[in-house]
């Protein structure tokens, strides 16, 4: 896996060496897992194969149509 989000700690981290777009639909993909645990939607009736198809199709979206810079 090229990410991971910890609920324990709250922490999420990326694999080095990603490319920009990797690296960025990894970032938002994470995100939304923390949203997930974070909010009610951890209660919803999907399985977690739908979950990670979801957090996967939203990292993409999100990828491809902005751009996540980081600050100097």
């Amino acid at each position: 896996d090229a990410g991971e989000y910890d609920p324990a700690t709250g922490i999420i981290t990326i694999q080095k060496g990603l490319k920009s777009i990797e690296r960025d639909e990894t970032i938002v993909h994470e995100i939304v897992h923390a949203v997930q645990h974070i909010s009610s939607l951890r209660h919803t009736a999907i399985t977690d194969d739908q979950w990670e198809m979801l957090c996967g199709e939203i990292g993409k979206a999100v990828a491809a149509n902005y751009r996540l810079i980081p600050r100097k």
